[in-house]
């Protein structure tokens, strides 16, 4: 039952990226075909051959399933709670992917519908993940530990009856090994942009326009020359093109982002708790204040809850919002001193 409750949770997304990706594959491909000049026509008139068309594009349409089924079948496999080995494909499974090609997909031959029930398939059971994922994260000291670690885990919900998740960060500080950490989770642009330099779509953009910018250039040197209509000349284009983009990624950015964390961490590391606390709350009050000043949905704001976990202490709270004023609510706090004190919890 959680299964088929997971998978109807999952219902808008789970293929979304196969009908994602032959919306933004096939648009160039489809205007191309249907420019006048590239319309199969009848030797006899001057009219379109409709059925010769409608060939196209059923092989259009194949060759991006066989496509995506390919790269689907590339990925390793799934990490699912109980055990080394994926959990099997069940038939409720099979038959609700078959009911949402019927009524949510375009209208495509039995052997189609297979294909995409084979992609459906590795999307539940491979590392591929939803973007309806949620996360958890545990943290503290062990009883034999001096110093802190951290396990973050994405988790995307239950696939044919088991949990199914990924480690995304294993922190373990030590003076032998990594001093401090700053670790972002969620919306974390702006945290990333402060401890790194750089976040990901700034990222994007610049290997965006530094590569149509190589490409224009690479380009015009080619057509300069004359040699444009030479293939050597524009697979060593091509080359040069690839190279450049894998040393921006390999040493620019990573020299960037290694700088910029260094020294951010160097600094956390000697920080004492409260100074910990109010920098983690900046953070987010730096991402809130981001969101409220963009266009889009303002996703984080309101006040903000701040924790400390110690080796002394243990977990306090710094700063705790309630959903009730606190100052009308004596009897609450009362209440929650007569348990920590070992009382019945129920002053008069």
């Amino acid at each position: 039952m959680l299964t088929i409750m997971w998978l109807v949770v999952q219902r808008s997304v789970l293929l979304r990226p196969i009908s994602n990706h032959w919306r933004s594959t096939t648009r160039k491909k489809i205007i191309q075909t249907l420019r006048p000049a590239n319309l199969p026509v009848k030797d006899d008139q001057r009219k379109i051959d409709l059925d010769d068309l409608n060939d196209q594009t059923k092989n259009l349409f194949g060759g991006i399933l066989d496509a995506q089924l390919n790269a689907f079948k590339k990925l390793k496999k799934g990490k699912f709670i109980g055990g080394d080995s994926v959990p099997r494909f069940s038939a409720k499974a099979r038959q609700w992917i078959e009911s949402y090609i019927d009524s949510d997909f375009i209208p495509i031959e039995d052997h189609e519908k297979r294909k995409l029930v084979l992609i459906g398939k590795h999307l539940l059971l491979t590392e591929y993940f939803s973007r309806s994922q949620t996360g958890l994260i545990f943290c503290g000291f062990g009883s034999e530990d001096r110093f802190p670690t951290l396990i973050s885990f994405e988790i995307d919900g239950v696939i044919c009856g088991r949990l199914k998740f990924k480690e995304t960060n294993h922190c373990d500080i030590d003076r032998n090994g990594r001093r401090a950490a700053v670790l972002p989770y969620a919306q974390k642009e702006m945290v990333d942009r402060f401890v790194f330099g750089i976040d990901d779509k700034i990222k994007r953009d610049v290997q965006r326009y530094c590569r149509d910018t190589v490409k224009e250039a690479l380009d015009a040197v080619i057509k300069a020359s004359g040699a444009d209509g030479n293939e050597d000349v524009k697979n060593k284009s091509d080359a040069a093109e690839k190279a450049f983009s894998d040393n921006l990624n390999a040493k620019v950015f990573e020299t960037i982002r290694s700088r910029s964390r260094s020294e951010i961490e160097d600094m956390v590391e000697f920080m004492p708790k409260p100074e910990m606390a109010r920098m983690a709350e900046a953070l987010v009050e730096l991402t809130s204040i981001k969101r409220r000043v963009s266009r889009g949905f303002e996703t984080v704001g309101g006040p903000i809850d701040v924790a400390v976990i110690s080796k002394a202490e243990g977990f306090t709270w710094v700063k705790r919002k309630y959903y009730f004023p606190p100052e009308i609510n004596a009897r609450y706090f009362e209440r929650i001193r007569t348990k920590m004190a070992g009382g019945t919890g129920d002053p008069k």
